[in-house]
């Protein structure tokens, strides 16, 4: 083999091997949210101190990454839903809630100590009603006043003819 045919089959074998390394290394949806959580988790623990500076950020943290969250819940019901075999199906959703929930329950503690900070600090604790009571409207008014699982499907469903 000419000189320059090695160099291209070489060139070939690194991209093969490259692109397995890299398929091998990319995590799932699971693994990714319980990354996530893994942050907020740390989030929570850096500012039991400081509850207004947390709440400030937890929600720069969800500003910057809610919507790769909500697309890797929806890839990984996705995922799950289109394993035919049932037994199956429900081992790989037991197995990514554990992954999913593995580091709320290790950071439990955390979590409880930065609620109580938030409820007991009145600039902390105004700043998630605001939220909470702005993402309530917003749905309201994405989905309308009676934003029931009912209404949702029947806005989904293809009109009957």
């Amino acid at each position: 083999m000419k000189r320059t045919g090695w160099k291209g089959v070489a060139v070939v074998v690194i991209l093969v091997v490259v692109a397995a390394w890299w398929v091998a290394r990319r995590r799932g949806p699971d693994e990714r949210l319980a990354g996530r959580y893994r942050e907020l988790c740390a989030i929570a623990g850096d500012n039991v101190k400081s509850p207004s500076r947390g709440v400030d950020r937890m929600g720069a943290f969800f500003a910057a990454n809610s919507g790769e969250m909500l697309r890797d819940y929806a890839t990984l019901v996705v995922e799950v839903e289109r394993i035919a075999d049932d037994r199956r199906h429900d081992d790989r959703a037991r197995e990514a809630a554990r992954t999913i929930n593995a580091p709320l329950h290790q950071c439990e503690d955390t979590l409880a100590r930065f609620a109580d900070a938030v409820e007991a600090d009145d600039e902390a604790s105004a700043k998630v009603s605001r939220s909470f009571e702005r993402l309530a409207r917003t749905m309201q008014l994405l989905f309308g006043d009676d934003a029931g699982m009912r209404t949702l499907l029947r806005r989904l469903a293809p009109p009957r003819r």
